[in-house]
């Protein structure tokens, strides 16, 4: 039998794989291929708490739910996917101005609603990990007692 914490990280490694694989195929559909190949997951343990951690490229943050008109976006993020494309570093400001005057919110790919989509689930598999590993303990401190 797998202790309670073996049967935590596979249930959060599931959870965090499925995530992944459905915002990569979302963003599949909108051709974002640089910024798929960022998208990774991985279950951290200590002694108090399991972890899911969940790592993209700082600007999918902005390719998820876009930004209004009005402001200048951050300089960094947009190197960093300007890099991913392989556009010249002298159309850093004109893109940048761009994205200031006209915003980002029509080409938002909306992939991190994936997180909140299946929570419910989640947290009935973890609860049912913690009720099995329970009873099959009990039984056993039952069968060793008789």
């Amino acid at each position: 039998m797998d202790s309670v914490e073996d049967g935590v990280k596979k249930i959060l490694d599931r959870y965090g794989r499925d995530c992944v694989a459905e915002m990569i195929y979302i963003l599949n559909q909108t051709n974002s291929i640089n910024l798929q190949k960022t998208i990774e997951h991985e279950v951290l343990e200590d002694e108090n708490e399991f972890k899911l951690l969940v790592k993209m490229a700082s600007y999918g943050v902005w390719a998820d739910s876009g930004r209004g008109a009005g402001v200048m976006p951050p300089k960094d993020d947009i190197k960093i996917w300007m890099k991913s494309r392989m556009i010249p570093e002298d159309a850093l400001y004109p893109i940048m101005l761009k994205i200031a005057r006209k915003g980002t919110k029509e080409a938002a790919k909306n992939f991190l609603y994936v997180f909140h989509e299946d929570i419910p689930d989640l947290e009935k598999e973890l609860l049912k990990n913690f009720k099995d590993y329970f009873n099959t303990a009990v039984r056993q401190i039952i069968k060793s007692d008789k």
